[in-house]
C-alpha cells in the first residue's frame, strides 16, 4: 500500500497546479528511485541526481521513511507480539 501509494502520488502529483502537491511528488520515494535509474522524465528529458546534495536526499529520505515506520510499529504494539521466554 504504501510503495503503490507513493508511486501514484509521485507520478500524478508532479505535473499538479498546486505547490504542495509537486512539492510531495519531488520528494517522494519512487521520483529518487527513478531518479537514479534514469527513468524520471520531466518536459521529455531525462531527469538524473545530479549533486551531492541530491544523492544525500536520496539517501535520508528513505532513511526517514524507515525510521518513522519503525518508530510507529513499536509504539502501536509495543512489542507484545514477540515471546522471548
Amino acid at each position: 500500500m504504501f510503495v503503490f501509494g507513493d508511486l501514484m502520488l509521485s507520478g500524478y502529483w508532479k505535473d499538479s497546479s498546486i505547490a504542495l502537491f509537486r512539492a510531495w511528488s519531488e520528494y517522494g520515494l519512487m521520483t529518487h528511485i527513478m531518479k537514479i535509474s534514469g527513468i524520471y522524465i520531466v518536459d521529455g528529458l531525462p531527469v538524473r541526481l545530479a549533486g551531492t546534495a541530491d544523492y544525500l536526499l536520496a539517501l535520508a529520505l528513505p532513511l526517514a521513511v524507515i525510521g518513522v515506520c519503525l518508530a510507529i510499529t513499536h509504539l502501536t504494539f509495543r512489542i507484545r507480539d514477540i515471546h522471548t521466554q
